[in-house]
């Protein structure tokens, strides 16, 4: 990537726009090619550096660079960090609501992004009734709308994300 960045620097350099375009080109690429936040991140500094932009066309570029990420947004959860975040959850639904607060744990279990498992946690912190966590439990699993939204035009659109 670092020389395509280098070869797009060299093309665009008279068109900032194309150039901004090309820089969202490469962060879709390598998110596409399934690289990690980390690994993207790191990337897209050298790219950054290269493909320098005027101020109102990087701030466009980081709304869009902001955007694309949050819809790619999929945070993956090690074995062991997914361990660690159902023990604290367990250890928390048993302290406060006994047998009945650890039947949720099937339902928990199944969910794999470490923000769902933060907004239980959260919401345990401060919960008093067991409804309440059965409620966080439920929006936490339902499909927001929005995203729902997102991906059914994604679909619909002939290229790739």
């Amino acid at each position: 990537m670092g020389i395509a960045a280098h070869i797009k620097t060299l093309e665009t350099r008279d068109d900032p726009r194309d150039r901004r375009d090309w820089k969202l080109r490469i962060a879709r690429g390598l998110y596409a090619c399934g690289f990690g936040a980390e690994d993207v991140g790191q990337v897209l500094r050298l790219v950054d550096w290269l493909m320098e932009l005027p101020a109102e066309l990087e701030s466009s570029y980081e709304r869009e660079l902001s955007q694309l990420e949050e819809e790619r947004r999929m945070p993956y959860v090690t074995t062991f960090e997914r361990h660690g975040m159902l023990d604290i959850i367990e250890t928390q639904l048993q302290a406060k609501f006994g047998a009945e607060g650890v039947a949720l744990m099937p339902g928990i279990r199944e969910f794999k992004d470490a923000e769902e498992y933060r907004a239980v946690a959260r919401t345990l912190l401060t919960a008093t009734t067991l409804d309440e966590v059965r409620q966080a439990c439920v929006e936490v699993a339902a499909p927001q709308p929005e995203a729902a939204g997102k991906r059914k035009a994604r679909r619909g659109s002939k290229t790739k994300p």
